[in-house]
């Protein structure tokens, strides 16, 4: 089976390639559906969870939380989410949160800008 993995699509500045998802999966869109519908919901909870660790000031919270995120970036090929989580882990795990925030938003903004085209992908209006 051939399955076309140089697919990459662009919302608002923000890149995401689902190709290498779709070949370890071997192509199987229902698969693919399901996978999207755990990201979405998971990165919002991992949000939620970063917002928390970023208000408590907790670095090793926020270390564990944004390489959480940066995993699941990396899995749907979203390059630029996985950079902001990757920076905020370093910023975690150095304990240098006087930009957290700014990165924070950096973050929301970018998954805001991504989430429909996702969204649209899992109803496969694509």
């Amino acid at each position: 089976m051939t399955i076309s993995a140089n697919k990459t699509h662009k919302a608002a500045n923000v890149m995401y390639d689902l190709g290498p998802l779709r070949l370890l999966i071997q192509g199987d869109e229902q698969q693919l559906k399901k996978l999207l519908v755990i990201f979405l919901q998971t990165f919002e909870q991992n949000l939620l969870a970063l917002k928390k660790a970023v208000a408590d000031n907790n670095a090793r919270q926020i270390e564990f939380v944004a390489h959480k995120i940066k995993g699941s970036a990396g899995q749907l090929g979203a390059a630029g989410i996985g950079e902001i989580a990757h920076e905020i882990e370093t910023m975690g795990k150095e304990a240098r949160l006087e930009n957290v925030r700014n990165e924070l938003d950096a973050l929301e903004e970018s998954y805001l800008q991504i989430k429909p085209a996702l969204e649209a992908e899992h109803s496969g209006s694509r």
